[in-house]
């Protein structure tokens, strides 16, 4: 047995180093893509979604839906939606606002709310330009619309909602 194994592995070796050059052969290209099935939405699922343009039923209702629930909501229907909400201004940063939620507005800086359980109802407003920070006061309350394409968490660790591409509602 070994004599005919040898043998033939001696075969394959010689076949395999033929000086022989084939002609390069046309390759087809071929598409592929994936398609993402979406669920339908489940009854809390739809209330949160429907709740979108109000920041604080939002937030609560987000807060109630189980994490899976919520992730596919958040990445089948949510991320990247235009919103506008309304909240308290914390602090400008340059071309940020920072606004919580008015019900939480209690004069806390950002930096102070950013390991409590608060920071879940801080939404980020980043504009395309700086903003004056003569025109937009803490303690203010203010409405703003932006692309929604961070999301907030509302156990450890805590984050914040984020919104780019926004603009001030007058």
């Amino acid at each position: 047995m070994n004599k005919y194994t040898g043998l033939l592995a001696s075969l394959f070796l010689l076949a395999g180093c033929s000086n022989v050059e084939e002609e390069p052969k046309e390759v087809e290209a071929v598409s592929s893509s994936y398609v993402k099935e979406i669920e339908p939405l489940n009854e809390q699922q739809q209330k949160t979604f429907d709740s979108l343009y109000d920041f604080n039923t939002f937030a609560n209702n987000y807060a109630n839906t189980e994490p899976i629930e919520s992730s596919d909501l958040w990445d089948d229907y949510i991320y990247g939606t235009k919103v506008t909400w309304t909240g308290t201004v914390v602090e400008v940063w340059g071309s940020k606002i920072v606004l919580i939620d008015s019900n939480y507005y209690d004069g806390t800086l950002y930096q102070e709310l950013a390991s409590d359980p608060k920071i879940y109802r801080v939404f980020i407003a980043a504009f395309n330009y700086d903003i004056a920070p003569s025109s937009i006061t803490p303690g203010q309350q203010l409405t703003v619309t932006g692309d929604l394409e961070s999301r907030g968490n509302n156990v450890v660790p805590f984050a914040h909602w984020k919104m780019y591409n926004s603009e001030i509602v007058q």
